[in-house]
C-alpha cells in the first residue's frame, strides 16, 4: 500500500480505486475492508510526524501521500535528477534495479517500464555526453549498463564497438559483437541488424565510420588518452540538426562544410554523427585520401558501410550491376551481378542513376545521413556526381555533408562552382565552420582542468596563440601535458604551431622520426609493408617505430583499404614532417616509393597509376611519370571519370618526353572531351595532334579524322563536317578496310540526309549497308537499316522507310545488342509520332521504357516517358500525358541535357495549349526557347517558336505570335526541317485573323505543296480544314466545300490521329449550315458535339474545364449545339 500511494503520489486516489488494484481477485466489499485495515496498519507502522500527517484523507473517499513528508524517495529523486544533463549521474546511481520486482500487479507494471524506459534514456544521454567530453572509459562503462537492462539494444551494442575500438581494443569490439551475433542466432534465430553487421565489418576493415580526432598526445597508454572535450560549436551544431530535420521529413539537401585546416571538421561531424544515430538515422562515411586513386572513392568508402543493407532494400538488380565493378564488395557479395551492356555515352549516366538508386533506396527503408570527407581532393568526376545528386534530393530523406578546406579549393576547382548557388533545381546548403571564440577556448580549459597544470593564464595563453585552432590547441595542450607545465609551452610558442609539431616530433626515438619523415613522402596513407620496402627494415623494426608513432598520436588507423592501413592524425603534421627532409632526400625517396608501389602491387597498378606518376614526377622522373598519368587518365576514363581523365592527361602532357607520350596522352584526352561535349577543347586537342602525327601514319590519320567528323557532325559544323568526311573517305578507300569504308559511308550518308540531299543520302546508305555485310558487323548493319529508315522518313517515302526499320529490327533482335534495339524503338516511335499512329507510338514506347529501364539506360528512359505522354494526350489522357512529360523533364534534367528537356516541354506547350491553359503555354513555351537558344538547338528553337505562337494566337496576341511564326519560318527554311510547313500555317492564321485572307490562302497553299505526299494526311487534313475557313471568310463556298469534301473522309475513318478533331468536324459544320444540306451539318455537328463533351468529362478539375470551355472554337460549338436543337445535343 506503502508503494502505491508513493507512486499515486501526483493526486488523489478514490478509496475505491485503490482497493481494486490492491486487491483485484476480492469482492468490493472484501476489498474496502482490507484497504482500511491495511491503512491502518500502515499509518501505525510510519514514524510520528510534526505537523502533517504521512497520509492525507480527504473526505471518505480519497487518500493521497503527503508530498511535503520530510522524507527520501528514491523514485522522486531520480525522476528529479533525470531532468537535467548535470544530475544524470546521480540518477543512474539512484538505478539500482527494475522499480518493486517482487510485486507483480496491473498497478506497478507500467510505472515500472516508465522508469526503466526514462533509465535507458539516461543512459543514452550518458553515454553521448561522455563521448562529447573525450571521456571514453566511462562512456563504455555506460553502453555495457545499458546493455546489461536491455542485451538486445545493437543501437548500444554499436556505441560500445565503436568505443572500444576508440580505446584501442578492437579485438574486444569484435568478439563482442561475434557474442551477441551467436546469442542472437541461438536464442531468437534472427541476425543482426545490417547497420550492425557494417559496423562490425568496418571495425574489421581497420575503417570506422568517423573517428573522433586525433586527440591529445601525451605519453599516457593509448587506451586511456581521450580527445578533447567538444565546446563551443552549439550553434553549428543546431544548423547541422536543422538541415539533418528537414531532410527526415522528405526534403533533402547537400550541404557543404567549409573551413581551414585543424578548425575541427571532423570531429563536428562526428558529434553530428552521433547525434543522427540517436535520433534513429542511418550513417554513412567516407573520405578522400589526399591522392584519389579510385574516381568517387569518398562515395564508395560510404556505400561500403551499407553493403550488408543492400539486400533489405527494394533496389533493381540493374543499379547494383552498374556499380558491381567500382565497388568489390558489392560483387563479391551477390555474386552474378552484370549491367546490360549499352551505348558508351550512356554508361557514366547509368552510373551516377545507381549512386542515386541506392542511397534513395536507402533513406527510403531510413532516413540517411552520407558524409563526404575532405572533398578538396576529389576529382572532377566526384563533384560532378555530388552535383547531379543534388539536383534529385528534394523528395529525399537523404542529407549528404561534404566537408573541404577553403585554402584548398583553387579557382578552378569544380566545388567553386557547385556551392556558388542552386540553379536548375539544386538543393544546396552552406556553413562556414570557424575557430573556436575565447568562450569556448575558456569552457574547453574548465573541462580540462582535472589534467592541465594550474595556471589562471591558461584561457589567455591557448587562445592568444592558437586564435581557437582546433589543431592548435591541441598540439598545444600535448606539450603541455608533456610538460607539465605552462612555462615550457611559453617558450615553444614563439614559432607557432610549425614549431611545436617540430619540437615534438624531434622529442621522437630516432627510428620513430626517420619513418615519420618517410611516410610523409610515402603520402597521407601508407601501410607497414610499403614503408618496409622503402626504407629496407626488417619487420620488428618498423612495427616498434609504427607503434611509437600511435602511441603519440602522429598517426592514426585509417582504413583505406587502397592506400594504406595507417594515415596522419593531421595533414598539417605530414607536412611539417615532409619539409623536415632536402629536396635531395624528397627526390630519391619519391622514386623509391614509386618503384615500390609497382612492384608490391602488380594487380593494382592501374588503380595505383595516378598515386605512381605523383612520386616519379616528385622524383624527377619525368618520362616515367608521363606514362603513368596515361596509365591513370585511362583508367579514369574507364570508371566513366572523363573529368578526372582530363587532368590527369593535362599532368602527363606537362612532363612528357616524346612526340609519342605527347600522342598519346592527347588521343586519351580529346576522347574525354568528347564525353564532355567540349567541342573548343576537343579541337584544340586535334589540331595539336594533326601537328605531331607521322604524315605515313594512315591509322593515325584515319583516326584523326574520324574524330573530326564526329567533332563536326556533334556541333552542327557542316561545311568542315563534309571537308573531314571526304578525308575520311579517303583514307578508308586506301585502307580498303570494310569496317573503315562503313564509318565513311555512314557518315557520308548522314551528311547528305541532313544537308537535304535525300537521293544521295540513300545511295551512300546502301554502300554502308555492303560494307557492313562485308565486316560481318550485325550491329553496324542495323545502324545503317535505322539510318536509311530515316532518310526514307524525312522524305515521306513511309513505306520504304518501313521496310527499312523492319530489316533494323530483325538485326537487332537477332544480334541482341541492347543498343541497336533501342535505336530501332526509337526509330518506330518518331515514325510513328510522324505519321500520327498513336497506338503504334504507344507499343514502341513501352517496349523502349521496358527496355531501358532493364539495362539502365537513363536516356532513352526518359525519350520512351516523353513518347508514352504523347500517345496519351492523343487519346486525351491529360493527367497520365502530364505525368509522362513531367517524368521525362526529371529524367533530363538530372543528366542536365538541355535539348532533352525542350524536347519534353515542347510537348507540355502543346498540353497546355489544347487545355485552353493559355498562359502556362506561353510560359513554358518562352522558357523552352531560351533553353533551345543556350544549348544552340536550332530545331527546337524552330518547334518552341512554332508552339508559342499557336498559343499567342489563341490569346489574340497577333503581334507576337506573327513575330513567332515569322522566327520559325525563317529557321526552319534555313535548315530545310519538317518545321517550314507548321509555321507557314501559324502565319496563315495570323493573316486570316487580320482579315487579309487572300494572304492566308496563299500561304495555306504553300504549305499545302510541301504537305503533298504519302503519310502526311492528318497534317494535310489540318490544312485543309484552314483553307476552308479562310475560303468561306472570303465568300468562295464551292472551293470551301472542295476543301471539305477532301478532308472529312480521313477524319471521319479515324478521328483518334488528329490533335483536335472536334475543331476539323466544327469547321464542316458551320460551312453545310451555310450551304446545306441540313443532314451534313448536323452529323458533323453531332461528331464535334460527342468529341467534345467525352474530352471535357475527362478533365478532372473545374478550372481546367473551364479553360478547355473557353477555347474560341469549343465557344462556337457550344453555340451551334444551343441553336441546331439538335435531339441529342
Amino acid at each position: 500500500m506503502l508503494a502505491y500511494l508513493i507512486v499515486q503520489r501526483s493526486k488523489p486516489v478514490a478509496r475505491d480505486v485503490a482497493a481494486f488494484a490492491l486487491w483485484p481477485d476480492d469482492d468490493e466489499t472484501s476489498a474496502r475492508a482490507n484497504l482500511r485495515r491495511h491503512l491502518h496498519y500502515l499509518r501505525a507502522a510510519l514514524p510520528p510526524s510534526d505537523g502533517e500527517p504521512w497520509i492525507r484523507i480527504h473526505g471518505r473517499t480519497m487518500l493521497q501521500w503527503n508530498g511535503d513528508a520530510p522524507c527520501s524517495i528514491d523514485v522522486a529523486d531520480f525522476e528529479r535528477f533525470s531532468q537535467s544533463d548535470a544530475s544524470l549521474a546521480a540518477a543512474d546511481r539512484l538505478y539500482t534495479g527494475d522499480l518493486l520486482l517482487d510485486l507483480n500487479d496491473d498497478w506497478i507494471l507500467g510505472e515500472r517500464e516508465r522508469l526503466r524506459a526514462q533509465e535507458l534514456t539516461n543512459l543514452t544521454r550518458l553515454i553521448a555526453a561522455h563521448r562529447r567530453e573525450g571521456a571514453l572509459l566511462e562512456a563504455l562503462r555506460y553502453a555495457q549498463r545499458l546493455l546489461g537492462f536491455d542485451p538486445w539494444r545493437e543501437d548500444a551494442l554499436r556505441q560500445a564497438m565503436e568505443l572500444r575500438y576508440a580505446l584501442g581494443d578492437r579485438a574486444g569490439a569484435l568478439s563482442q559483437f561475434e557474442t551477441f551475433a551467436a546469442q542472437l542466432r541461438r536464442d531468437l534465430n534472427a541476425e543482426p541488424m545490417p547497420e550492425t553487421t557494417a559496423c562490425y565489418e568496418s571495425l574489421q576493415r581497420d575503417a570506422p565510420v568517423l573517428q573522433m580526432g586525433a586527440g591529445v598526445a601525451s605519453l599516457e597508454p593509448r587506451a586511456l588518452r581521450p580527445p578533447l572535450p567538444f565546446v563551443g560549436r552549439e550553434n553549428e551544431l543546431a544548423q547541422l540538426r536543422v538541415w539533418w530535420t528537414r531532410a527526415a521529413r522528405g526534403d533533402g539537401a547537400v550541404g557543404l562544410l567549409s573551413a581551414e585546416a585543424g578548425v575541427g571538421k571532423t570531429r563536428l561531424l562526428f558529434e553530428f554523427k552521433n547525434l543522427v544515430e540517436g535520433e534513429g538515422g542511418r550513417v554513412l562515411a567516407g573520405a578522400t585520401p589526399s591522392l584519389e586513386n579510385e574516381p568517387y572513392q569518398a562515395m564508395l568508402e560510404a556505400l561500403s558501410g551499407a553493403a550488408s543493407a543492400l539486400s533489405t532494400l527494394r533496389i533493381d538488380r540493374v543499379w547494383l550491376g552498374a556499380l558491381a565493378q567500382f565497388w568489390p564488395q558489392l560483387a563479391a557479395r551477390y555474386p552474378g551481378l552484370e549491367a546490360p551492356v549499352i551505348s558508351a555515352d550512356r554508361v557514366r549516366e547509368r552510373l551516377f542513376e545507381a549512386f542515386f538508386q541506392i542511397l534513395k533506396a536507402l533513406s527510403d527503408q531510413r532516413p540517411t545521413l552520407l558524409i563526404l570527407e575532405d572533398l578538396h581532393w576529389a576529382g572532377g568526376a566526384t563533384i560532378e556526381l555530388l552535383e547531379r545528386l543534388s539536383r534529385r534530393l528534394t523528395n529525399a530523406r537523404l542529407l549528404i555533408v561534404a566537408s573541404y578546406r577553403e585554402e584548398e579549393i583553387s579557382r578552378a576547382h569544380p566545388l567553386r562552382q557547385l556551392r556558388r548557388g542552386a540553379p536548375g533545381g539544386r538543393s544546396i546548403v552552406r556553413l562556414s565552420l570557424g575557430p573556436l571564440d575565447p568562450t569556448g577556448v575558456e569552457a574547453l580549459v574548465a573541462k580540462l582542468s582535472a589534467r592541465l597544470p594550474p595556471d589562471p593564464a591558461w584561457p589567455q595563453l591557448l587562445y592568444g596563440h592558437s586564435e581557437g585552432n582546433a589543431l592548435f590547441l591541441t598540439q598545444l595542450v600535448a606539450t603541455a601535458l608533456e610538460h607539465g607545465a605552462s612555462a615550457p609551452l611559453r617558450e615553444a610558442l614563439a614559432g607557432g604551431v610549425t614549431e611545436i609539431i617540430r619540437a615534438r616530433l624531434a622529442s621522437l626515438g630516432a627510428d620513430a622520426r626517420s619513418l615519420a619523415l618517410i611516410a610523409a613522402v610515402v603520402g597521407d596513407a601508407f601501410d607497414a609493408e610499403l614503408l618496409q620496402e622503402v626504407v629496407a627494415w626488417d619487420s620488428a623494426r618498423i612495427a616498434d617505430a609504427l607503434d611509437e608513432l600511435l602511441d603519440r598520436r602522429f598517426i592514426r588507423d585509417a582504413g583505406f583499404a587502397e592506400s594504406g592501413h595507417y594515415a596522419f592524425g593531421h595533414h598539417l603534421i605530414e607536412a611539417t614532417a615532409y619539409a623536415e627532409a632536402s629536396r635531395q632526400d624528397l627526390r630519391r625517396r619519391h622514386e623509391r616509393v614509386a618503384v615500390a608501389l609497382q612492384d608490391l602491387y602488380p594487380a593494382k597498378r592501374e588503380e595505383l597509376s595516378y598515386r605512381i606518376a605523383r612520386h616519379f614526377e616528385r622524383g624527377a622522373q619525368h618520362e616515367r611519370a608521363a606514362a603513368f598519368y596515361a596509365r591513370a587518365a585511362e583508367f579514369a576514363s574507364s570508371r566513366f571519370a572523363y573529368e578526372d581523365a582530363v587532368a590527369r592527361a593535362a599532368a602527363g602532357l606537362a612532363l612528357a618526353a616524346s612526340d609519342e607520350q605527347r600522342r598519346g596522352l592527347l588521343l586519351i584526352r580529346e576522347d574525354a572531351y568528347a564525353r564532355l561535349g567540349d567541342a573548343a577543347a576537343r579541337e584544340a586537342d586535334l589540331d595539336a595532334l594533326t601537328l605531331l602525327a607521322d604524315p605515313n601514319d594512315r591509322t593515325t590519320a584515319s583516326e584523326l579524322a574520324r574524330r573530326r567528323v564526329s567533332l563536326f557532325h556533334s556541333a552542327d559544323r557542316r561545311l568542315e563536317e563534309d571537308a573531314a568526311i571526304g578525308r575520311l573517305w579517303e583514307l578508308a578507300g586506301r585502307s580498303g578496310s570494310p569496317r573503315a569504308l562503313f564509318e565513311a559511308s555512314f557518315a557520308r550518308a548522314r551528311f547528305a540526309m541532313l544537308s537535304s540531299h535525300a537521293d544521295a543520302a540513300v545511295v551512300d546508305c546502301e554502300r554502308s549497308l555492303e560494307y557492313a555485310r562485308a565486316a560481318q558487323d550485325t550491329v553496324a548493319q542495323t545502324r545503317a537499316y535505322c539510318l536509311l529508315a530515316d532518310i526514307f522518313d524525312r522524305r515521306a517515302e513511309f513505306p520504304s522507310a518501313h521496310e527499312a526499320l523492319a530489316k533494323a529490327e530483325a538485326l537487332a533482335e537477332c544480334s541482341g545488342d541492347v543498343t541497336a534495339r533501342l535505336a530501332v524503338l526509337l526509330m518506330s516511335c518518331r515514325l510513328a509520332n510522324w505519321e500520327n499512329r498513336y497506338d503504334d507510338l504507344q507499343r514502341a514506347a513501352l517496349r523502349m521504357f521496358e527496355l531501358s529501364t532493364a539495362c539502365g539506360d537513363r536516356g532513352h528512359e526518359g525519350t520512351a516517358e516523353n513518347a508514352l505522354g504523347v500517345a496519351a494526350l492523343y487519346r486525351f489522357e491529360v493527367e497520365e500525358a502530364r505525368r509522362h512529360f513531367a517524368g521525362a523533364v526529371d529524367i533530363f534534367r538530372a543528366m542536365n541535357r538541355p535539348r532533352n528537356i525542350a524536347a519534353a516541354e515542347l510537348n507540355l506547350v502543346l498540353l497546355h495549349t489544347r487545355m485552353g491553359c493559355l498562359e502556362d503555354a506561353i510560359a513554358v513555351g518562352e522558357a523552352t526557347r531560351t533553353l533551345a537558344e543556350r544549348a544552340d538547338a536550332s530545331l527546337f528553337l524552330e518547334a518552341a517558336s512554332c508552339l508559342t505562337a499557336e498559343s499567342y494566337l489563341r490569346k489574340s496576341d497577333l503581334t507576337r505570335a506573327r513575330a513567332l511564326a515569322s522566327e520559325a519560318l525563317a529557321l526552319s527554311t534555313r535548315s530545310g526541317s519538317r518545321n517550314r510547313a507548321p509555321a507557314m500555317l501559324k502565319l496563315a492564321r495570323c493573316d486570316a485573323a487580320c482579315g487579309d485572307f487572300e494572304a492566308a490562302l496563299a500561304r495555306i497553299d504553300e504549305a499545302l505543296s510541301m504537305l503533298a505526299v504519302a503519310g502526311l494526311e492528318v497534317q494535310r487534313c489540318d490544312a485543309l480544314a484552314d483553307r476552308c475557313s479562310v475560303a468561306m471568310s472570303l465568300g468562295r463556298f464551292e472551293a470551301a466545300c472542295a476543301n471539305a469534301e477532301a478532308f472529312l473522309p480521313t477524319l471521319r475513318a479515324d478521328p483518334g490521329r488528329f490533335a483536335e478533331p472536334e475543331a476539323l468536324f466544327t469547321v464542316a459544320a458551320r460551312l453545310f449550315s451555310q450551304i446545306g444540306p441540313d443532314e451534313d451539318t448536323a452529323s458533323n455537328l453531332r461528331a464535334a458535339g460527342a468529341i467534345y463533351r467525352q474530352r471535357l468529362a475527362r478533365i478532372s478539375d473545374a478550372a481546367s474545364r473551364h479553360a478547355y470551355a473557353s477555347l474560341a472554337v469549343h465557344r462556337e460549338l457550344v453555340e451551334m449545339l444551343e441553336n441546331a436543337y439538335l435531339d441529342d445535343r
